[in-house]
Order: C-alpha cells, then sequence, then structure tokens
C-alpha cells in the first residue's frame, strides 16, 4: 500500500458494527503492518460503537474504532432517556464516550469504512479520509453502509419500515461468525440508553468467542 494513497486499511480477528478475530493489513514496512494488527474493529464511533469499544478494551482486548463522524443524532440538540446523562448534547456525550476510552489499547481512524472482506482468519477492512455528505429523505431506512451485504450477512426488511438490515440474534451477531451489528445499523429501537446496552452485549460475546478461539488478550 503506497503512503500516498487516500485509503488505509486495517486487519483484525473478528469484525463487528461491530467487526472482530487476527490478521495482519498491507503496509510499507514490518511495523506499520503491526500496529494496523486489532483483535476487533469496531466500526462507529456513536454512543453503541463506543460502549463496545469500552467492553472490549477492559477486556484486554487491542480495538481499531473507526467513526466517520456523522452520528444519527447529530443534529438533534439533547440526548433524553439515558440515565445519568440526560439532556446532554450528543457531541458532549460522545466526547466524553473517548475520554473514558484513554486508559485502554483502543486506537481511533477518522474515516468512512469504504468496503470490508474475510481475511483468514479475520476480517480486514478499508477506508477513506475523503467523506462527502448528501442530504436525501427515504422511507423505509435503508442502511448507510453495505458492509454487512459485502461480507455476505443475511438480509432482513419489513415493508415501509427498513430494508436491506442485518439479520442478528439477541446478542446482535449476524449469519456470519465473527460479525456483530448493533445501534442504528441493526434493527433495534433508535435510541442512545438501547443502543450503549446492545454494544456492550455485543462485545462481551466478541471477547468469550476471542477466548475460546484461544487469542492472547493484550
Amino acid at each position: 500500500m503506497n503512503r500516498r494513497d487516500a485509503t488505509s486499511a486495517f486487519a483484525a480477528t473478528a469484525i463487528g458494527a461491530v467487526l472482530s478475530t487476527e490478521a495482519s493489513a498491507a503496509a510499507d514496512t514490518n511495523e506499520e503492518a503491526s500496529k494496523m494488527d486489532y483483535d476487533a474493529i469496531v466500526v462507529s464511533g456513536g454512543p453503541s460503537g463506543l460502549s463496545a469499544a469500552l467492553v472490549l478494551g477492559r477486556s484486554c482486548r487491542k480495538v481499531l474504532v473507526c467513526d466517520a463522524g456523522q452520528p444519527r443524532n447529530r443534529t438533534s440538540p439533547a440526548v433524553h432517556s439515558f440515565f445519568s446523562r440526560d439532556g446532554i448534547r450528543p457531541a458532549e456525550l460522545l466526547k466524553i464516550g473517548r475520554e473514558q476510552l484513554k486508559p485502554y489499547d483502543v486506537s481511533f481512524h477518522d474515516g468512512r469504512v469504504t468496503s470490508a472482506q474475510r481475511s483468514n482468519p479475520g476480517f480486514r477492512v478499508q477506508t477513506e479520509s475523503l467523506d462527502v455528505e448528501a442530504f436525501f429523505i427515504r422511507a423505509p431506512v435503508v442502511p448507510r453502509s453495505s458492509l454487512a451485504k459485502q461480507l455476505g450477512c443475511k438480509l432482513v426488511s419489513m415493508t415501509g419500515v427498513y430494508s436491506d438490515t442485518a439479520e442478528t440474534d439477541q446478542f446482535g451477531a449476524t449469519s456470519v461468525p465473527g460479525v456483530y451489528v448493533v445501534g442504528d445499523a441493526s434493527v433495534g429501537a433508535p435510541q442512545v440508553a438501547t443502543a450503549v446496552t446492545d454494544g456492550a452485549m455485543a462485545a462481551t460475546m466478541i471477547n468469550k468467542s476471542l477466548v475460546k478461539d484461544g487469542v492472547p488478550s493484550r
């Protein structure tokens, strides 16, 4: 991968809105490759993603959070129905969330994930730093990312409600082993409190999977 390329590649052993389970990314040097080797890649810098990153970080996992910086509630004046934080501005909540991740081995990459694929024994994602925003209104809700489809996850639709959304179990696991989808990328209720819970649950299951597969903590 050339340094002048506008894209960056990262790899992990498991992947989810959380993508998570160990691989190495293409890089100019072995040192750079080792820096891009993670136990889990979280594709979301919102409440569900930061919650998942916190649980994984506390489990001594090396985590990368890819954040396009466009949470669904970014235009909302406040977050409500979230214990101890009712009325807080969305941006302030995310700022606090990032601050609380500093003690752990959690890194951030600001940019949209453009593709994801299997890279035995885990996954590889690619991002771009250029982010183009478009305004649109459409019903039903359609995921802004096609990562679940790229990875072969089973998709579900409900007329007038949502379309082409990854089908998951109660823990956020999709039909593809190692791939978890939670928060706004899932069928769940669009509430911050729910997203945080779902992210934590998915991260717990990812860590259990890594332990079962013999992937050592860091």
